[in-house]
């Protein structure tokens, strides 16, 4: 199978010659690299052409006509690429020589896999964002499973964007049902998760660094950005039902009892944040404690509660 890289820019000279360096110094080589810039005004078009110039590639650059924002820069694009397999590639972080030979490597050896995430390592910069003890003890024992729909899995993605490859045919035939307010890495997942075909490769793939102008929105812990978040999670259940209601299958009444508890644990929760009280804290705990991502998020939850009745 072939496979193509996109590389979407947006003002990111800075880091942008490592990521370069390690997308030409893959083991397996693609058969196109297509960056994609969105009308950055820090040099970065003359530094990505420069780069291809100076070793020579057939590497593809484009800047976009109007600046489209990181989401639609990936899925706006992805069609422009030739590959039967696509891998996402962001602008600042370090990919392991051998992260395209081996996740193509699973790709050829499970047809059935449409989006295929990997772990990575914490590249964290001075003065960026923290980073969980789960992600800095990612494993790498190269083991490969279908990821589940769970109460987790279907309000969250496993993994970032930046570790993700796609099978092409598979982002032609989901493509039309982007609402526009997905993020590209989340509606890649959603969609495998609902198909059945997203994996986890337990491989770390890449160095994925974490500074102060990273793109991934972080939602302030406050009872104000929570609620905000709960909202999110209720429309994403929303987005999943449609996708059902329209391809139903075997195992459809499982995912949409998964919807149901989700929905009514985001209730619970939104009702627990805006008027605190013992009786909605102990029925978050003892009946929708596997609402959360995980038990931190619940112990927050509860403190900020309490912070509010005091």
């Amino acid at each position: 199978m072939d496979f193509s890289i996109i590389v979407t820019t947006y003002n990111g000279s800075k880091y942008l010659v490592e990521q370069l360096d390690s997308l030409r110094l893959q083991t397996r080589t693609p058969l196109e690299v297509c960056i994609f810039d969105d009308k950055s005004t820090d040099g970065t078009q003359a530094l990505a052409q420069s780069y291809i110039k100076r070793y020579e590639l057939s590497w593809k650059f484009t800047e976009n006509d109007q600046n489209l924002g990181w989401k639609k820069n990936y899925l706006l694009n992805i069609p422009r690429t030739q590959g039967e397999v696509v891998f996402l590639c962001d602008q600042d972080d370090i990919w392991l020589p051998a992260k395209c030979e081996l996740m193509m490597e699973v790709m050829e050896s499970h047809p059935d896999c449409n989006v295929l995430l990997s772990n990575y390592y914490p590249y964290v910069m001075p003065g960026g964002p923290p980073v969980s003890r789960r992600s800095r003890n990612h494993s790498d024992n190269r083991t490969v499973r279908k990821v589940q729909p769970t109460m987790k899995t279907m309000q969250a993605t496993l993994r970032p964007g930046c570790t993700y490859c796609i099978r092409r045919n598979f982002f032609d035939f989901i493509f039309s049902k982007w609402n526009g307010e997905l993020s590209h890495d989340g509606f890649l997942f959603y969609m495998g998760l609902l198909t059945d075909s997203t994996y986890l490769f337990s491989y770390r793939s890449i160095r994925f660094r974490r500074h102060t102008d990273n793109n991934s929105p972080l939602i302030q812990i406050t009872v104000k950005g929570l609620m905000h978040n709960i909202g999110q999670i209720e429309r994403l259940m929303e987005f999943h039902e449609q996708y059902l209601d329209s391809h139903a299958k075997a195992d459809t009444p499982i995912k949409r009892n998964l919807i149901t508890r989700i929905r009514r644990g985001c209730k619970l929760r939104y009702r627990f944040l805006d008027k605190p009280s013992l009786l909605l804290a102990l029925q978050l705990v003892v009946c929708n404690h596997a609402l959360y991502l995980s038990p931190k998020a619940m112990v927050r939850d509860i403190r900020l509660a309490y912070r509010l009745l005091k």
